[in-house]
């Protein structure tokens, strides 16, 4: 068991080592798409998206959380961080009730 104290005094104690499930994989699958000229943002967002489309399914459904993008399913984000999810809910509604910090993979409140 940890216990972790922030600034303010608040502290939040875990039931084990870790905050999220899947840290364990020896491979991450990540699609980047860079180019020079913005004038082709369009297309190639539209072709790393499609890309990934197709090889999303042959995927585990949970991903490591840091690379979790902002239009990635609710269900996915839940599952990523496993039994974790509704404790750190919890916290979230005491610290983010208004959901500002919503930018990333997000946990609702």
């Amino acid at each position: 068991m940890k216990t972790l104290t922030t600034a303010d005094g608040a502290s939040i104690t875990l039931d084990d080592e870790k905050i999220t499930e899947f840290r364990s994989s020896f491979r991450g699958d990540l699609i980047i798409g860079q180019w020079a000229n913005a004038a082709e943002s369009a297309s190639h967002i539209a072709w790393v998206k499609s890309f990934w489309a197709r090889l999303e399914p042959h995927l585990p459904s949970r991903a490591y959380v840091n690379h979790l993008a902002s239009d990635d399913l609710p269900e996915k984000v839940r599952v990523s961080f496993g039994q974790n999810y509704d404790r750190l809910r919890l916290v979230k509604r005491v610290y983010d009730p208004t959901n500002l910090f919503r930018l990333n993979a997000n946990i609702a409140p």
